[in-house]
């Protein structure tokens, strides 16, 4: 996804950020002082047994690195799968500090806020006018407030999610992915909403497509 936003001419500037359980942030190579829209790829240690808390931790932990080496004021976030709980509960737990760089835009991709197929997502869930889930997950619960602790009306939000039929990505429902719309709605500059549908709908072929990477360079950047 980074070498595509490079080859749209976006960027000339991709470094990468390595988070170790403890929370100790490691960067791999230099942002200049004349870099435009440089990139981060955030990579975590532990990405598969940290918490949801430890997540939003870990992602606080990028954003300060950054801002101490390199002064940033201003950000985007996009993330994948559970990346997205990085952002989210980076948000929920920091969202709120001014001192902090302003989160701009953000990009969710194959969301589950309201659960995962098979692991924790409730059965026969449904969304109602507003987009609120019939039932909830512990940790949809636990973001009910999400929505207090973003700027009133200052990011934009883009949000992806794969329909290979049955409305799923073969992982995570489109409802789940959807249910973000409800913590957000009236907090956010804007939302929207975009729909993957087909073989590149699944859920880790949607970090591999062009048909994602045009909409997110769009989105970001303008290009």
């Amino acid at each position: 996804m980074a070498n595509a936003a490079k080859n749209a001419g976006v960027t000339q500037t991709i470094i990468e950020a390595k988070v170790a359980e403890d929370g100790t942030v490691t960067l791999k190579g230099t942002i200049p002082k004349d870099a435009v829209n440089p990139i981060v790829l955030v990579n975590f240690d532990n990405n598969r047994g940290a918490s949801t808390q430890d997540q939003g931790n870990y992602a606080f932990a990028v954003v300060k690195a950054l801002q101490d080496t390199y002064g940033i004021t201003e950000m985007n976030m996009v993330a994948h799968s559970y990346g997205n709980m990085a952002i989210v509960y980076y948000m929920l737990q920091h969202g709120s500090d001014t001192s902090l760089p302003k989160l701009v835009k953000q990009v969710d991709i194959a969301g589950h806020f309201n659960g995962i197929i098979g692991i924790d997502e409730p059965e026969n869930i449904t969304l109602d006018d507003e987009g609120k889930p019939s039932c909830m997950t512990e940790s949809y619960q636990e973001l009910l407030s999400l929505g207090n602790h973003y700027p009133q009306g200052q990011v934009e939000v883009l949000n992806i999610f794969g329909n290979t039929g049955k409305g799923s990505d073969e992982r995570v429902t489109n409802l789940s992915s959807q249910s973000l719309g409800y913590l957000l709605k009236g907090h956010v500059k804007s939302i929207q909403e975009k729909e993957i549908s087909g073989p590149d709908g699944q859920h880790s072929k949607l970090h591999e497509t062009a048909l994602v990477d045009k909409p997110i360079i769009a989105f970001l950047w303008g290009k």
